[in-house]
């Protein structure tokens, strides 16, 4: 850890500060953070996602987000985020928003007569844009510490993503058709699970399918063929393997 040492300053030998000793005395408390924050995330956070540490709860509707304020943990930094109402056509993205203290503080006046701005204020705010655009998106974010999440479909059909950044509860009342499960392991975290529980109707079939430099095994189970069973897989994302590849292990059970 960082640390500046005063002893040999006196009465009689003043300490003249630097711009290095301010940014040595930032780099200590960034690191120390960076340090925590990677803690409670499980492992060195995704420089390119945002990290929710408290708050930002959103109470709108669809196309209308009303979000309390929070703190978020993006590239190294802890950025607060203040409240915000957004109409949203596609995704609120990220972006960085400086400001500065105000006149109690700035400008200030150097040496030289020259006025500068540097009491920096930096927080994260969130506008309306496509998915991408900004630093990361507002549904992207990835909860800290890891908590549980619950999502219900009415239907299920066609191809179903699973993601592990967090343990996911699914649960869908029926399936329509064939059902392909793949993964999408962007900021996975070994250990995670997601429950998926779901009814599965005779004649229909449910594939797990790995993307590349991912391995899925099926531990045990198979799906019910009779029709309006209910059935429930269990995926643990495992981390890599010794092969440096993803793994993801799954079971089937009928309920």
């Amino acid at each position: 850890m960082k640390k500046l040492l005063t002893s040999s300053i006196t009465s009689s030998a003043a300490f003249p500060v630097k711009a290095g000793t301010l940014d040595f005395l930032q780099l200590a408390y960034q690191e120390a953070i960076t340090a925590l924050a990677n803690a409670a995330i499980g492992r060195s956070g995704d420089v390119t996602n945002g990290y929710l540490l408290h708050g930002l709860v959103n109470s709108g509707s669809t196309g209308s987000m009303n979000v309390s304020a929070g703190a978020i943990y993006y590239a190294g930094e802890i950025f607060l985020v203040d409240a915000f109402t957004l109409t949203v056509s596609d995704t609120a993205v990220a972006s960085i928003a400086q400001t500065f203290y105000g006149t109690n503080a700035d400008p200030v006046t150097f040496t030289d007569g020259s006025t500068h701005n540097v009491h920096q204020i930096r927080k994260i705010v969130f506008t309306n844009g496509a998915s991408g655009s900004g630093l990361f998106d507002f549904n992207a974010m990835v909860p800290v510490p890891p908590s549980l999440t619950r999502t219900n479909y009415a239907t299920l059909s066609g191809t179903l993503t699973l993601k592990f950044t967090s343990d996911q509860t699914i649960f869908a009342s029926a399936t329509s058709g064939n059902l392909t499960i793949t993964f999408d392991l962007t900021n996975a975290l070994a250990g995670t699970v997601v429950r998926l529980k779901f009814a599965f109707g005779a004649g229909q079939t449910v594939t797990v399918t790995a993307p590349s430099g991912c391995t899925a095994i099926k531990d045990s189970g198979n799906m019910a063929s009779a029709a309006s069973n209910t059935n429930v897989m269990y995926f643990l994302y495992a981390g890599k393997n010794s092969g440096g590849n993803d793994e993801v292990s799954y079971t089937i059970k009928q309920v």
